[in-house]
């Protein structure tokens, strides 16, 4: 049987308004829909991967997200795209392993314009920064 995964902040996410989103201007001409599995699949993991990387999750990275999700097909679409890589990819070993099966360089791009936007809506920290470079490393 799978085992489900619970995000640590799923609860507390619709209770919170964390205020105004800063996030870069980097600008999105994808939405969610226009990924197909394994690029939701590796966009969900990596959001999973960099909101953990510097060990917290932030309520501007949580607003971020929210904001992103807003912009590219809803905000529940968004979350089930990150609880359903938790299926797929349940670890970072798993997930590395994915990323490289996103071959579009549309999707690519996409994908790395939405962690950057979440990276940059607080401190972007060291970690964060090694995980844009390795991206960008797996895929050129």
């Amino acid at each position: 049987t799978a085992t489900t995964f619970r995000l640590p902040w799923a609860d507390s996410r619709a209770a919170r308004s964390p205020g105004p989103v800063r996030c870069s201007s980097v600008a999105l001409a994808m939405t969610l829909d226009d990924l197909n599995r394994e690029e939701q699949t590796a966009l969900g993991g990596l959001i999973r991967m960099l909101v953990r990387s510097d060990g917290q999750f932030s309520e501007a990275e949580e607003a971020a997200i929210n904001a992103i999700g807003d912009e590219l097909g809803g905000q529940g679409l968004m979350w089930r795209v990150i609880s359903q890589s938790a299926q797929d990819c349940p670890g970072e070993a798993a997930l590395r392993a994915w990323v490289p099966k996103v071959k579009r360089a549309e999707a690519r791009k996409f994908i790395h314009g939405v962690l950057a936007r979440v990276a940059a809506s607080d401190d972007t920290t060291e970690h964060e920064r090694e995980l844009l470079t390795w991206l960008r490393s797996t895929w050129t």
